[in-house]
């Protein structure tokens, strides 16, 4: 097991729909900052396959990254939504397609 020791914690946004936090962490004596993003909106993403055993994947500007990604169809759930409703529902939104199981 790698043994990394957590030196220090900040959060440097902390909005309603998510918080970017930069860990500073210590391995064999050398310190390393670890960013990430913690959200407290519940999210769904699908994986689905074609008869012909395709995946299918969304093609979309990710402006982080300042290009065209293919991803899976994903998305925020509605305040109470049940995930396989919302799974549904982002899956249909994004690709057009309706799957027969889920």
């Amino acid at each position: 097991m790698v043994d990394f020791k957590l030196i220090s914690s900040q959060i440097l946004y902390d909005h309603l729909h998510a918080k970017v936090i930069v860990d500073t962490l210590e391995h064999d004596g050398v310190q390393h900052p670890y960013f990430y993003l913690t959200s407290p909106v519940d999210a769904v993403a699908t994986v689905s396959l074609t008869n012909e055993d395709c995946i299918i994947l969304t093609r979309q500007y990710r402006h982080p990254g300042h290009q065209i990604i293919y991803d899976l169809p994903a998305g925020h759930l509605e305040l109470g939504e049940d995930p396989i409703q919302g799974a549904r529902r982002e899956f249909e939104k994004e690709t057009g397609y309706f799957p027969r199981h889920i």
